[in-house]
């Protein structure tokens, strides 16, 4: 069959010999949509010309309507595109149909002992009930001398925001203990950051949030009706500026983190961060309370084992060990263990 008459049935109008064109075109050629990380306004699909590669897959907005069940915790709209510069995915199940939303599984929290809502926060995130902006990692790079005096660069590949439970239109960013975020990692090949690796999150930004803490009321801190109501006051933040999700954002909430502390406290959780700016977080590391312990300021961001170094891929576990290049990934120098023990 010859080339015009496959171009005819192709497409109609006379339409195939400017898409064959446009397939054959260097990427170089392929002009980009911008964005504008410090104002991320809104860009209309139909806004887009139609010749632009990657394609915008408009979401919407999420409904105002209060669910039954609990407030509605996001209230965002958004666009996402399919060709942002993630270069690997959160490896998580795909979300299950029916799955519920953040709304639903917070509230079916409510009065639960930590323990249990320990075990339920693993079964859903397990099993995929994790947004789909939450599994698209974004790339950061790290470069400074290592001890052998010469320059090198990490990349890697992390989180856009903290683990959270529900859809797009629909989650919760989950805070849990050490314990339940390592089975997590385990599973999606992942590790937790260091302090170093959280900075240098924060430093890279799209957009840096500013922290909102709430009374430090006993165990009210630990509540689901306060993870909840943090969350509440993310979105309406991130509403009064704009921002969409799928950006990478910081500065919402203290990390998880891997330290040499524990090695001297095993039975411990180190947290940190929260940054106010720059070099600047609320949270030094500690380790204060037991690897049981979680509140509402804290989050889980997990970071690709497979890392880029001086553009031969490593994993990350490796270099956090490495007498030459773990201070480019970590302010301990290098690290015990790159995992928590359970």
């Amino acid at each position: 069959m010859s080339l015009s008459r496959i171009q005819s049935l192709l497409t109609p109008n006379n339409e195939a010999p400017k898409l064959l064109n446009r397939l054959s075109t260097s990427p170089k050629e392929i002009s980009q949509p911008k964005m504008k990380a410090d104002s991320l306004s809104f860009v209309s699909p139909s806004e887009v010309k139609s010749s632009v590669l990657p394609k915008l897959n408009f979401v919407g907005e999420v409904s105002q309507n209060v669910p039954k069940n609990g407030i509605p915790l996001n209230s965002v709209s958004f666009f996402r595109s399919s060709g942002t510069n993630s270069t690997s995915r959160l490896d998580l199940p795909s979300r299950p149909e029916g799955s519920l939303t953040g709304s639903q599984f917070i509230s079916s929290t409510f009065g639960l002992n930590p323990a249990k809502r320990e075990e339920l926060i693993l079964s859903e995130i397990k099993k995929g009930n994790v947004p789909e902006f939450a599994r698209q990692m974004k790339e950061i790079n790290i470069s400074g001398t290592g001890k052998d005096g010469k320059i090198h660069n990490v990349k890697m590949n992390v989180m856009p925001d903290y683990l959270a439970i529900g859809s797009d239109q629909d989650f919760v960013r989950i805070p849990m203990n050490p314990l339940t975020a390592q089975k997590i990692a385990d599973q999606t090949g992942t590790v937790l950051p260091t302090s170093k690796i959280v900075d240098e999150i924060y430093n890279q930004a799209e957009v840096k949030l500013t922290p909102q803490p709430m009374p430090p009321i006993g165990t009210k801190m630990m509540s689901s009706q306060y993870y909840q109501q943090h969350q509440q006051l993310i979105d309406n933040q991130m509403k009064e500026k704009g921002v969409k999700i799928g950006v990478m954002i910081a500065g919402q909430k203290k990390d998880v983190v891997l330290s040499n502390k524990l090695e001297e406290k095993p039975d411990r959780v180190a947290i940190y961060g929260w940054h106010q700016g720059v070099g600047k977080p609320i949270q030094p590391t500690s380790t204060v309370h037991e690897n049981t312990y979680a509140d509402y300021s804290h989050g889980v961001r997990l970071i690709s084992n497979k890392v880029i170094v001086d553009g031969i891929s490593r994993n990350l576990a490796d270099v956090l060990k490495d007498p030459v290049l773990a201070s480019l990934v970590s302010k301990e120098g290098p690290l015990v263990n790159t995992r928590i023990k359970i």
